[in-house]
């Protein structure tokens, strides 16, 4: 499984690890960019711990046995934004506690994952009454009634322009 233990883990193909994919634990500021996490058991990419202001980008998460992304465990100011997450045995995106808060979850595509696309037990101020904020994600199923899945045609709706 790889560690960060710098800045980050950028460019990597993760696959068929027995005990999750990306870990990012207790850090800061650690990056996790580029990345194909697929077939692990559990999860794809975990933010875990206290692990705060980071930054998951533009990785590709599928056919994990759990979820795809996953926030768990206290994780507070993380963007989560633009990445590609499908096909996972539970959630594509899940924060599965109640602390964790102030995450950015953006313009983030979810497909045929198991349970839900969109995943939030936390509560606060934040989208669909979550802690966190959800915002322009693509995807179908969630766990708050539709509030955190905007699909692809009323996301994209804004960059449509008419021909005169």
């Amino acid at each position: 499984m790889p560690c960060v233990t710098t800045r980050g883990v950028e460019n990597n193909h993760v696959f068929a690890n027995s005990r999750g994919g990306i870990l990012i634990g207790n850090s800061s500021d650690a990056i996790a960019s580029n990345n194909r996490s697929e077939s692990n058991t559990g999860f794809g990419i975990r933010l875990q711990n206290g692990a705060a202001n980071n930054l998951v980008e533009k990785n590709e998460v599928f056919h994990n046995t759990q979820d795809g992304i996953e926030l768990e465990n206290d994780v507070d100011g993380n963007q989560v934004q633009v990445n590609f997450v499908r096909g996972n045995g539970r959630d594509g995106i899940r924060v599965g506690d109640t602390l964790s808060a102030d995450n950015m979850m953006e313009r983030n595509q979810m497909r045929m994952n198991t349970e839900h696309d969109a995943h939030d037990d936390s509560v606060g101020p934040g989208t669909g009454g979550t802690a966190n904020f959800w915002i322009k994600n693509h995807c179908e199923i969630d766990n708050r009634l539709g509030s955190l899945c905007h699909p692809d045609d009323d996301a994209d709706a804004d960059n449509d322009e008419s021909d005169k």
